[in-house]
Order: structure tokens, then C-alpha cells, then sequence
């Protein structure tokens, strides 16, 4: 959630992070961990089920 209001308002990352709960580092870790799953390709775009398919897995 923390990403989304990030996101959205582009609020103080300290201030954002209190608001729920966390602290300041916690709450950069999240912006970063966020803004990173935000460009990474989806599951079908990175073929990763046919391949885990073609190596047998589940």
C-alpha cells in the first residue's frame, strides 16, 4: 500500500512510512522493492512457465 500512495501523491518516503507504521528505511526499501516489480516483466512475458515446463517442474 505504502508503494500505491508513493505512487499516486509522491509523498515525504519518512513521513509515509510513519504513517503506516514503519520507519524511514523501511519505507525506502518498499519504494524500491515497488518501483523494481513495477518494470519487471509478468510471468508470460519472461516465458518463465514454459521453461519451468520444459525442466520438468510443477
Amino acid at each position: 500500500m505504502t508503494v500505491l500512495v508513493w505512487f499516486r501523491k509522491n509523498e515525504d518516503v519518512t513521513l509515509l512510512a510513519a504513517g503506516f507504521g514503519g520507519s524511514g528505511a523501511t519505507g525506502y526499501r518498499y519504494i524500491a522493492e515497488g518501483v523494481l516489480a513495477a518494470q519487471s516483466p509478468d510471468l508470460h512475458q519472461a516465458q518463465a512457465l514454459r521453461r519451468a515446463a520444459e525442466a520438468g517442474l510443477a
